[in-house]
């Protein structure tokens, strides 16, 4: 989808914060200690906390409180991603993960002001 979304100039390739968890929670399950990947978890946390709050809302309504709670935890997210990725050596597997997570944001980051986008944990769920 996303190479098509490339070529196509009607469609916007969206990032997926669920990838992203999924990485941290990987360092996590592989013993890593480091404080940057708690801080990553507890924001995403943050974020998905909102959204479940949003998700029953009418689109207007999840455009107007996307720019008041949302918004500012969506930024710190990727401003403390960004300011940590320099503080953890370049071949680590933290450094990994926090480079695929704003380069598969950075496409994200216009999304959550858009009222018809929705985020979610994409659990897996057995019929």
């Amino acid at each position: 989808m996303i190479r098509r979304c490339v070529t196509n100039t009607n469609c916007i390739a969206a990032g997926c914060l669920a990838h992203a968890r999924r990485k941290f929670d990987g360092l996590l399950l592989d013993g890593a200690t480091n404080a940057v990947v708690f801080k990553a978890l507890k924001r995403i946390a943050a974020i998905y906390r909102v959204e479940r709050e949003l998700a029953q809302r009418t689109s207007d309504k999840r455009l107007v409180m996307r720019g008041g709670a949302f918004r500012p935890l969506w930024d710190e997210l990727h401003a403390k991603m960004a300011f940590e990725r320099w503080r953890v050596p370049d071949d680590s597997s933290t450094a990994k993960v926090i480079d695929y997570s704003l380069r598969h944001l950075e496409c994200a980051d216009a999304q959550p002001a858009r009222h018809e986008c929705r985020w979610t944990t994409t659990t897996s769920r057995t019929s």
